[in-house]
């Protein structure tokens, strides 16, 4: 009900009870007295002071409730006297409010979001989770369109600049830039420095260059250590006939700051590493090196003319040796010097190629198409005095030009093609009857066969004899051969033909040397003669004076040129052996063995040198010892097998063993 207090809220002038009369008369004389209520705020006062009143009154004794914001009668109302719509239009997130907050916060009509204030909707948890769904796309949006600048300059290459990403707010966003390419690090040898002091210390006139290697970053640095030791060892040959066998023989040496390179640096795990701990430090690089990538070394070489290392005493009377012993003989003599900028031009001028660039020769020989299969030597259970022959079961395909292109003694040599790789193929044609008599293939066969174990043992007669070389730290030049194998054809007009086959080197012909002959022991100074004799000399007394190893002859990979294929700048320098011949107590070794004489010849005509000296074995006089055993026991070990020929298989290898299915 009401109180008097909400009655004298009205704005009339009138007394209740007069109020009253006047509600009474409009409700009698009115249709539908509640719409006398109007919008109008002082006639809504008016009216709600009447019938307040008139509830009050004795005349009309009628309940009614009447909203306080909108006027509306209701026949119950409970306090405070505000009507549902009312509510749901001024109350806290009501349409008023909500009215209110759109005008003031407008929506933004670039990025369709709603104002900052605006009440959620009936299904707010709904309009949430789109609104985070948004945020989340559009975050992955900007994410991709600023990391783009991240995978323009890991596909760039290196050096190359990208402009940085122009996306407003993108940085933010930004996706993890993908993986870079390995990148390439440029360690330059400025300069070989050789610490020891002697007649082999200064360098040969004009001998200059600058070595660059292109190591990718991920290498480890023992490898990196590695390859320059590869390319000391392979120069001080060349200059000094000095070998540098160990990297510990070498001292890395910082070109900017010439202090030592710490041993800390070179024990980190890649070269990346290694660049990353010294390439701000410009002691260590300069600046614009830092920009390409460079480190600049010199090398520091422990070589002690006086020592095991190095040093022949052949060439005592020469001028080297005989330096005025004054402060600059006495000083570093250094080699590989840095051209300065004096030195250099700017920019290569571009030189013409010549004729010879634009000349194809077509070689008239014909090949002729053969189905072959390949015969090899190999060591029974690991044993390398039994060795046994091999058939492959796989007839390969190959091509042979039917003119050779080089002719020995006893051998012509033609182009053979094989899985797309060009070798040598040799075939006797004089076997000691003289250059016009047949050889069948019979006899070809089996002069192949002995030719191809004379490289087999000799191959481990040097690898002995270098071991004992490098344990003792004296320079010798490598010795190697390479692995043959016999190729009999099988099908066609000259089936049962048979070929030894090597690699084929292009330029052999500007590296081809010979060290000694049949009947004719070697005397030489360089390093590479000097080893070719002490080999000799070491295998008559490794062999206990049964076997000596004669017509040494090879390829010289110093001399060949620097594009010529298997002879990369990297590698040390090294002779290739190939067509050696033997003499043996017993003569086992087929054609040139010429037993107890040629051993004997060598014997009187062998001259120790420095290399002899240093491995210590006995001068050469008097007669051979008596010894009855050969080293290896060739006819009665070596066993030929096929795949069809199982009787002649040793007991303890299994018959399905002797045919190899291999491949070249």
């Amino acid at each position: 009900m009401f109180s008097c207090g909400a009655i004298g809220a009205g704005k009339i002038g009138r007394t209740v009870h007069e109020a009253a009369m006047w509600a009474n008369m409009q409700l009698t004389h009115s249709e539908n007295p509640f719409l006398l209520i109007g919008n109008n705020g002082k006639c809504r006062n008016i009216c709600l002071v009447a019938l307040v009143a008139l509830s009050l009154s004795p005349y009309y004794p009628l309940l009614v409730a009447v909203c306080v914001h909108c006027g509306a009668t209701y026949e119950f109302l409970d306090e405070p006297f505000i009507c549902g719509v009312c509510v749901d239009y001024e109350g806290p997130g009501g349409t008023a409010e909500i009215a209110d907050n759109a005008v003031s916060n407008p929506a933004n009509p670039k990025t369709h979001s709603r104002h900052k204030a605006a009440a959620p909707e009936s299904d707010d948890e709904i309009d949430i989770n789109e609104d985070q769904a948004l945020k989340r796309r559009a975050a992955e949006i900007m994410g991709s369109l600023s990391s783009s600048y991240a995978r323009a300059s890991s596909r760039g290459a290196p050096g190359v600049k990208v402009a940085p990403p122009k996306v407003k707010g993108g940085q933010a966003h930004q996706a993890p830039p993908s993986k870079k390419p390995v990148q390439r690090i440029n360690v330059r040898i400025d300069k070989i420095v050789n610490l020891g002091v002697g007649k082999r210390a200064s360098m040969p006139p004009g001998f200059s260059w600058a070595r660059i290697l292109e190591i990718p970053e991920d290498t480890k640095m023992k490898e990196v250590l590695k390859r320059i030791l590869e390319v000391v060892d392979r120069e001080m040959t060349k200059a000094h006939d000095v070998r540098v066998y160990f990297a510990n023989q070498m001292v890395l040496m910082w070109a900017t700051s010439k202090t030592e390179v710490s041993a800390e640096y070179l024990k980190l795990p890649t070269l990346g590493d290694f660049w990353r701990a010294v390439s701000h430090n410009l002691n260590y690089v300069k600046a614009t090196d830092r920009k390409i990538n460079r480190v600049d070394l010199y090398v520091n070489v422990k070589y002690n003319p006086e020592g095991g290392n190095g040093g022949d005493d052949e060439n005592e009377d020469d001028s080297e040796a005989n330096l005025d012993k004054s402060k600059a003989a006495k000083s570093k003599t250094t080699y590989e010097t840095r051209s300065g900028p004096g030195n250099q031009r700017k920019r290569t001028r571009i030189a013409a190629s010549g004729g010879d660039a634009y000349h194809t020769e077509v070689s008239t020989a014909i090949g002729v198409t053969y189905e072959v299969e390949k015969m090899q030597l190999v060591a029974v259970n690991g044993n390398p005095k039994q060795i046994k022959w091999v058939t492959s079961s796989t007839l390969h395909e190959v091509v042979i030009e039917n003119t050779s292109f080089a002719s020995g003694e006893t051998k012509h040599v033609y182009k053979l093609t094989m899985g797309g790789n060009m070798f040598a193929a040799k075939r006797f044609y004089n076997i000691g009857q003289g250059a016009f008599a047949p050889v069948s293939n019979e006899d070809n066969l089996q002069n192949i066969k002995d030719e191809v174990l004379r490289q087999y043992v000799a191959k481990l007669s040097a690898e002995k004899f270098m071991e004992a070389a490098r344990s003792d730290n004296i320079s010798i030049y490598d010795l190697c051969f390479e692995d043959p194998m016999v190729l009999v054809v099988k099908r066609g007009a000259d089936k049962g033909q048979a070929f030894l086959v090597d690699f084929f080197y292009e330029d052999a012909d500007l590296a081809m040397s010979k060290f000694s002959g049949t009947d004719e022991a070697g005397h030489h100074a360089d390093l590479v003669g000097r080893t070719s004799d002490a080999w000799a000399h070491f295998s008559y007394w490794d062999s206990g004076e049964t076997i000596v190893f004669v017509d040494i002859q090879g390829i010289d990979t110093a001399m060949l040129p620097s594009t010529t294929p298997r002879n990369g700048s990297s590698e040390g320098l090294k002779l290739i052996l190939f067509d050696i011949m033997i003499h043996s107590k017993k003569k086992r070794y087929g054609l040139g063995d010429k037993g107890p004489e040629g051993l004997q010849r060598f014997k009187e005509q062998h001259t120790c040198n420095s290399i002899c000296r240093k491995l210590e074995l006995p001068a050469l006089s008097g007669a051979a010892a008596n010894n009855d055993d050969d080293i290896f026991t060739p006819k009665s070990t070596i066993s030929t097998d096929t795949a069809e020929s199982e009787p002649d298989a040793p007991r303890d290898i299994p018959a399905e063993e002797n045919a190899g299915d291999d491949e070249t």
